[in-house]
């Protein structure tokens, strides 16, 4: 089965690394300590000041819609009483399989600036290649998997 290496420890569990020759750039799995909460938040490059229901704007370009997408992720944990560095596990669903080179060079900046540990110790996930978005102007949508303290 290879080397085994140790789990990276969090408060809130253990994250296991995932390495073949190399480091990979996602977790093998994760153990969540009992009575963390899960909170599941999803995000787009839907612009906030002009987007409704029924016109459906999305900001121009890859770069663009990739930090919006991120910071609403940043901002939903936030609010939510966590943090980036509390997600668990992401699904990226891209809708042109071109596109995720400079997705993830984008990503890469933004996680730098805001939550390297998610960079370094990377988290599992999914990637979906080639997937129809709700608007054709979408580039991606992220899904994060976070947990949160317990109430106290």
């Amino acid at each position: 089965m290879g080397k085994k290496y140790p789990p990276k420890i969090y408060p809130w569990g253990k994250l296991y690394p995932c390495y073949h020759a190399e480091k990979m750039p996602w977790a093998s799995g994760v153990v969540i300590n009992p009575f963390w909460q899960i909170i599941i938040t999803i995000s787009d490059g839907r612009d906030p000041n002009t987007d409704s229901y029924y016109k459906g704007v999305v900001v121009n370009g890859v770069k663009e819609q990739t930090e919006l997408t991120l910071k609403k992720i940043k901002d939903k944990l936030d609010e939510m009483g966590t943090c980036m560095e509390n997600i668990i596990q992401w699904s990226w669903y891209i809708a042109r399989r071109q596109d995720w080179p400079n997705i993830w060079q984008n990503a890469e900046i933004f996680l730098k600036k805001n939550c390297p540990d998610l960079l370094e110790n990377p988290r599992m996930g999914k990637l979906f290649l080639d997937v129809g978005l709700d608007l054709k102007e979408m580039v991606l949508e992220v899904e994060a998997i976070a947990v949160s303290p317990p109430e106290k």
